[in-house]
């Protein structure tokens, strides 16, 4: 018997690998010391030397249960996924204040399909080279008897660094502060278990054409994990940012949370913000309360910054400047360690 017969394709393998390769190194720069074919890759921070007390922040996070819809669409839409997975771990080190450095991936399957581990690579690819990333490693996984057929995992890891005394992480938060609120492009990559159910029990077609989401809801869903670097990275050039929170899932209720210090509450206004029609349908479709969508999705605020009120005009106004729209959607009261909403109707 032969290792392919168990499901594992060794020669297929090698092959898909040739292709990865050649998409990793366009995302090189001229730090990577080594990257895809030795069993560790290697970066060189020496080069760097702008940091006086460089701190490396690292993050890993998974693609979720929206690649069954991508899959469920198109082959190609796997791009997207692939960029998904970048975005959201470069949002994820933004909030600390890091620049990104370096991008890990881990792609398993049931069996080997070269045409989709490619098209998710051309993805990360094309966003690393987008926040000038190195894509320097990974891991592609044949696990049959793991993995169902049609089976598909994705997960990335990403290493920062930011400078020490620069680091955000939410100790200057302060009663009197402003949020300004940074749109999302839509679900980006949470709440997917929800919608997938919601589409299944509706036996709605992600094919079929919706008026008020303006083309196929496929497409709606589908739409790419927003990055928030380079317009983040512009305020921080200039400003002093007391705390930032990327809203992935639990929504606004749990994440601004995580990073409040005691005796501050957050009160966000509803209503003072646009909220994208995908939201109004799932909302609508799924039968879902206001705080069980706030919980879950983003609704519309993919990220969010937490600025001084003396300042919190002029970063609105810078990122207003360079085409970047943003809401101020809350401040920082006394109290307890929560968020509330003003104005919720059931």
């Amino acid at each position: 018997m032969k290792y392919q017969e168990a499901g594992v394709d060794i020669l297929g393998s090698n092959q898909v690998l040739k292709e990865i390769k050649e998409l990793a190194e366009s995302t090189y720069d001229k730090n990577v010391l080594a990257g895809i074919g030795p069993f560790g890759a290697m970066y060189d921070l020496s080069e760097i030397k702008e940091y006086k007390q460089p701190i490396l922040v690292q993050s890993i996070d998974g693609g979720g249960t929206k690649l069954r819809l991508a899959k469920k669409m198109n082959v190609h839409f796997l791009f997207g996924i692939g960029m998904d997975i970048v975005n959201h771990c470069i949002n994820d080190i933004l909030c600390q204040g890091a620049k990104p450095l370096t991008f890990l991936d881990y792609i398993a399957q049931d069996r080997l399909k070269k045409e989709e581990i490619v098209e998710l690579l051309r993805g990360m690819a094309f966003a690393c080279k987008q926040a000038k990333i190195s894509l320097i490693g990974g891991e592609t996984a044949q696990m049959p008897g793991i993995y169902q057929k049609e089976g598909l995992d994705i997960v990335g890891q990403i290493t920062g660094i930011v400078e020490r005394e620069q680091m955000i992480d939410g100790s200057k938060v302060k009663p009197g502060d402003k949020i300004i609120g940074l749109p999302s492009s839509g679900p980006h990559t949470n709440g997917y278990s929800l919608i997938r159910k919601i589409i299944k029990k509706k036996k709605y077609s992600l094919y079929s054409f919706w008026p008020e989401l303006g083309g196929l809801l496929g497409q709606a869903l589908l739409a790419v994990h927003k990055s928030y670097l380079k317009s983040v990275s512009l305020v921080l050039d200039q400003f002093e940012v007391h705390g930032i929170c990327h809203i992935t899932g639990g929504g606004l209720i749990d994440n601004i949370a995580r990073i409040l210090p005691e005796g501050c509450q957050v009160q966000i206004h509803l209503g003072s913000w646009p909220v994208l029609p995908i939201f109004h349908f799932i909302h609508r479709e799924g039968g879902i309360s206001v705080k069980e969508m706030h919980q879950v999705f983003n609704m519309g605020i993919g990220m969010i910054l937490i600025v001084s009120r003396e300042n919190f005009k002029a970063v609105s106004g810078l990122s207003w400047e360079n085409r970047e729209p943003c809401y101020i959607i809350g401040e920082i009261t006394e109290g307890e360690k929560k968020v509330k909403f003003q104005e919720v109707r059931e």
